[in-house]
């Protein structure tokens, strides 16, 4: 899972659910230790926040709080099974039933993993109708999918995922 991470793979399944679950990586290196949040992690096509000479050396995950459910639903490239376009929801909900937090993390669509910000400030206290590819620049092109398709796959999926994870936090 750490060389996953660490490879940086803008089609991989670990960087949407790192994202999504806010998690902290932990890096060593010839100047000692840091903790790096998973949205500061990733930053290009396989280029994340990694200096030379460093290595991821742990993940840390907090416990979802009462009430969350998670998810995550992508198209597999048929060739290699990596993401044509993956997004991981994590939702909280409050008592009345709705979203108290939100965080979702899409692959496969741009040059790296990203947090779809525009989703999330959008949903926390209503519903799963926001859109997924809002703020994303460049899509990734390449002969398995063009990047409207994969923009495309974002909102649809990122739907998906936060119905299965707002079922699951129910």
């Amino acid at each position: 899972m750490g060389g996953s991470i660490a490879h940086a793979d803008p089609a991989a399944d670990w960087p949407a659910t790192m994202l999504a679950l806010d998690a902290q990586f932990d890096i060593g290196g010839p100047d000692g230790e840091r903790a790096v949040a998973a949205s500061d992690f990733f930053v290009d096509l396989f280029i994340t926040d990694l200096q030379p000479g460093e290595v991821l050396t742990g993940i840390r995950i907090a416990t979802p709080p009462e009430n969350s459910g998670g998810a995550y639903v992508k198209m597999r490239q048929s060739a290699s099974g990596f993401a044509l376009a993956g997004v991981a929801a994590q939702v909280t909900l409050d008592d009345a039933g709705n979203c108290a937090s939100v965080a979702v993390g899409v692959t496969g669509v741009a040059p790296a993993a990203y947090r779809a910000h525009a989703v999330e400030d959008a949903l926390v206290g209503q519903g799963i109708d926001a859109v997924a590819a809002d703020g994303v620049e460049e899509f990734q092109e390449d002969h398995h999918a063009s990047g409207d398709y994969r923009a495309h796959l974002a909102r649809v999926f990122t739907q998906r995922a936060l119905s299965q994870a707002i079922e699951r936090a129910a």
